[in-house]
C-alpha cells in the first residue's frame, strides 16, 4: 500500500504522529512525497508516479469524495487490500481535476477542511484503525 503525498510535513507534532502510526503498522505503508509546486506540475509528477504503479487501485483524498465511517473504511481496505491500494493526498491547493477524474475512488476524510499535513496524519491514523479492526485489535472502540 502506498500514499503519494504532495509536499513535506513541516510541523513536528504531525510528523511525530505520522511516525508513530507508521511504526505501529510495521511497514504496511510506503509514503512517496512529491515536491509541492503548481497544481499542473504536481499533476504531471503524480501521473508519472502512478504510471509506474502497475495494477494499483487509486484513491484520491478530496473534499467532495465519499465519506465513510471507520468501520466502512476498514471494510473497504479489507475488500481491496489485494488490489494494491494507492492513496493520493494533494498539497495546500488540493489535487488537479485531471487527477481526480483519473482515479478509481475519491475519499473525503470529513466535510471540514484540513491542512494537507493534517489530512496525511488523519489518513494514516484511519489506516491504522482499519488494520486494527481487521486484525481484531482493541484500538477501535466505536
Amino acid at each position: 500500500m502506498k500514499i503519494l503525498a504532495v509536499g513535506k510535513i513541516k510541523e513536528s507534532c504531525i510528523l511525530e504522529g505520522m511516525h508513530e502510526y507508521l511504526k505501529r503498522m510495521k511497514g504496511r505503508i510506503e509514503i512517496v512525497e512529491i515536491k509541492d509546486s503548481t497544481k499542473e506540475k504536481e499533476s504531471i509528477e503524480i501521473t508519472r508516479k502512478l504510471e509506474k504503479l502497475d495494477r494499483f487501485l487509486t484513491v484520491a483524498l478530496d473534499e467532495h469524495g465519499k465519506e465513510m465511517t471507520s468501520l466502512e473504511f476498514s471494510e473497504f481496505i479489507k475488500n481491496n487490500f489485494n488490489k494494491n491500494l494507492c492513496f493520493i493526498v494533494g498539497g495546500p491547493d488540493g489535487l488537479d481535476k485531471s487527477i481526480l477524474e483519473g482515479v478509481d475512488h475519491t475519499l473525503a476524510l470529513s466535510r471540514m477542511t484540513f491542512t494537507h499535513e493534517m489530512a496525511r496524519l488523519l489518513l494514516v491514523e484511519q489506516l491504522y484503525r482499519a488494520f486494527s479492526i481487521i486484525d481484531g485489535k482493541k484500538y477501535h472502540r466505536g
